[in-house]
């Protein structure tokens, strides 16, 4: 079961899979090293973002069948900043 990640600027991701977890650390093909038995229900989730960056996931869940699932696909994106702002109201 598996897919492709794109968009991945550094390391850091890390994907969720039941008790599986995959580490991937560059853009193109994944695949999670245990298979999933016929009727299992999956899905994949992202555990940990890459620092400064979103990642989606496009068809996270699914069912399991007699054929090797790889059109998960993640595509990771710069975070948007946040910004911090304080307000100081004057005495009254």
């Amino acid at each position: 079961m598996g897919g492709s990640v794109s968009g991945l600027a550094g390391s850091g991701l890390e994907l969720n899979l039941g008790t599986q977890r995959l580490t991937i650390s560059a853009n193109g093909a994944f695949a999670f090293p245990k298979g999933l038995p016929g009727g299992a229900t999956w899905a994949v989730a992202v555990r940990l973002h890459p620092d400064g960056q979103g990642c989606v996931i496009t068809n996270p869940v699914g069912t399991a069948g007699t054929t090797h699932i790889t059109d998960i696909a993640i595509t990771c994106t710069a975070a948007a900043p946040l910004a911090l702002v304080l307000n100081r109201h004057p005495a009254t």
